[in-house]
């Protein structure tokens, strides 16, 4: 094992009480294929984020957006209504690292030490065996992708790294390391490259997502934090208020980062609920009001902001002047009620879905290819297809619109949702989607259109009464 004692005085005497042997620091030992991870790329939850590239780099398949669903974070809903912390955005009545990496096919191993020394052999020794490690650092984790015992520098894929290449951090005694903070928890991730990925099991994610839903507020997870369909009641509160009942100024860029992980994790629950639609007929109408939930959310986002502005410092002042406008936070606060009411449908679908599975004692469902969404390559456009491959090309646009949308890229959404209506202009679902599209792209009176067609193409459908809605929602 290629790791060394870090304490100070004579080197023989380190190595002697670390139980090491006397060696030559051998080369770094990094694996490599983690992705980029963090704000950079879209993903705001440090914890499935970090499990996503782990796994990621050992060969697993399995997408993030499926990974948040199978781990129930694209389900957690938590608000805490006193003093505000980043820590709230991870805290969650489950281990969703231990969850999702089982469901993933791997295993998430906590590893807790008294010392920095413990955690820098465990985090070695795993990496000398091939799997690297999750070390917590705040709210959350990083991935620990390799180590230079020369040096004791520690090759880390942060949350927030903005390059392919790995940062590459000090590891030194007696301080605690970056990134491991916080009792020097170490989680140890393993995954069997050869063995087939399990299917999704169904009925335990939609046990999670309804428990999540209906957690207690008066049981609270880690002593403060409300979770649940509860938690949008506290957050409304919260908006209306303003200063927190103990007086302490809300925290605008936690504000900001919930909203955001709100716009993710629903968009995550639609796009896998949509690519498993035929496992149930509520998956259908659960993708269609998550993803409306998650364009209310960045309604509140541009709300928050107001006009856009270039510089984050210029966007943080922007977004205190606007909290501190009581008919401002008055319409913060009747976004959060219509989330919490289109979250509602969502569940209600879900329970549906969960009691059938439940009687028939269903087999986890198979588990669908769901891809990241990566930029396209510039090409020319491929031949038009026969006549009778329109409906197929038609549908195959519209699922990349749904992704691309989910993925924050509205505008390479709305130019696929356009192929697909143009390839067939009858495809219901392009139209419903495209209104929620045009929506984040501020075209309100484009995205009316589009939901007026819902209406037309299919009437007395769950999606017209929703789309009915939506125009209501939006001035007719």
């Amino acid at each position: 094992m290629r790791c060394p004692a870090l304490l100070t005085g004579s080197l023989v005497l380190i190595l002697v009480i670390a139980g090491l042997p006397v060696a030559t620091p051998a080369a770094p030992v990094i694996i490599e294929g983690a992705p980029q991870t963090g704000w950079s790329v879209g993903h705001f939850s440090q914890t499935i984020d970090a499990l996503y590239s782990g796994l990621a780099a050992l060969g697993c398949p399995i997408s993030y957006d499926e990974l948040m669903v199978a781990s129930g974070a694209a389900f957690r809903t938590a608000w805490w209504p006193g003093y505000y912390s980043y820590l709230g955005q991870e805290a969650t009545p489950e281990d969703v690292l231990v969850i999702g990496a089982e469901a993933a096919g791997g295993g998430a191993e906590h590893v807790d030490h008294t010392s920095v020394e413990d955690a820098w052999t465990t985090a070695c020794g795993s990496l000398d065996e091939g799997f690297p490690v999750l070390a917590r650092r705040g709210a959350g984790f990083r991935l620990i992708c390799g180590y230079n015992a020369q040096g004791q520098m520690m090759y880390v894929r942060d949350y927030n790294c903005k390059s392919a290449a790995y940062d590459v951090m000090p590891f030194e005694a007696p301080e605690p390391p970056w990134p491991m903070k916080g009792g020097h928890d170490v989680v140890r991730l393993s995954y069997d490259r050869q063995a087939k990925p399990p299917a999704l099991d169904w009925p335990a994610i939609l046990d999670r997502a309804v428990r999540f839903a209906d957690w207690p507020p008066q049981q609270k997870v880690y002593g403060i934090y409300v979770f649940g369909l509860g938690a949008y009641d506290q957050w409304a509160d919260t908006m209306r208020r303003g200063p927190d009942r103990n007086g302490v100024e809300t925290d605008v860029e936690l504000l900001e980062y919930m909203a955001q992980t709100m716009v993710e994790t629903r968009s995550c629950a639609s796009v896998v609920l949509e690519a498993n639609a035929t496992a149930h007929d509520s998956f259908g109408e659960a993708a269609n009001l998550y993803m409306e939930e998650a364009t209310l959310f960045t309604d509140f986002l541009a709300a928050l902001h107001g006009e856009p502005r270039a510089d984050r410092a210029a966007i943080v002042q922007s977004m205190v002047a606007n909290f501190g406008l009581p008919e401002n936070r008055e319409k913060l606060a009747g976004i959060v009620e219509q989330a919490k009411m289109i979250e509602s449908e969502a569940v209600d679908a879900l329970r549906v879905a969960l009691k059938d599975l439940q009687a028939k004692g269903n087999e986890p469902a198979p588990r669908p290819v769901v891809t990241e969404v990566q930029p396209a390559p510039v090409v020319a456009e491929p031949p038009q297809p026969p006549v009778e491959d329109k409906t197929e090309l038609a549908k195959a646009h519209c699922a990349k619109g749904r992704e691309l949308k989910a993925a924050g890229q509205p505008e390479e959404a709305a130019a696929e949702l356009r192929k697909a209506i143009e390839a067939d202009p009858k495809l219901v679902e392009a139209h419903w989607v495209l209104g929620w599209v045009l929506i984040d792209l501020k075209d309100k009176e484009a995205a009316k259109a589009e939901f007026r067609k819902v209406i037309e193409l299919a009437p007395d459908t769950d999606q017209a009464k929703e789309a009915q809605k939506a125009l209501e929602r939006l001035g007719g």
